[in-house]
């Protein structure tokens, strides 16, 4: 079917060509320190380089050392284990 309406603030859902709104270098938390996703966005991020030993996603060990990349729906969490904070990237999808 077709949609004529005009809106402004239409969402797409299951897009498979997600919109990025932005990209900026990623915040990240204190080892081992929770983030939490509270935004009604999805974040992806990627990160590379520093001394992680542990990349965490839900409660699920998801990587050991970079280069990592994963996505966070809204109210998901993760944190990272290191020594030396390893640098990102953080997108965020509309």
């Amino acid at each position: 079917g077709t949609n004529s309406a005009t809106s402004t603030n239409r969402k797409i859902y299951n897009n498979l060509h997600a919109d990025y709104a932005t990209s900026t270098a990623a915040t990240v938390p204190a080892s081992s320190t929770l983030y939490q996703n509270k935004t009604p966005f999805i974040e992806e991020y990627s990160f590379y380089g520093g001394t992680a030993t542990v990349y965490n996603k839900n409660g699920i060990q998801i990587g050991t050392t970079g280069p990592c990349t994963f996505t966070l729906q809204p109210s998901e969490y993760y944190y990272i284990t290191y020594t030396v904070v390893p640098p990102g990237l953080k997108t965020i999808q509309l």
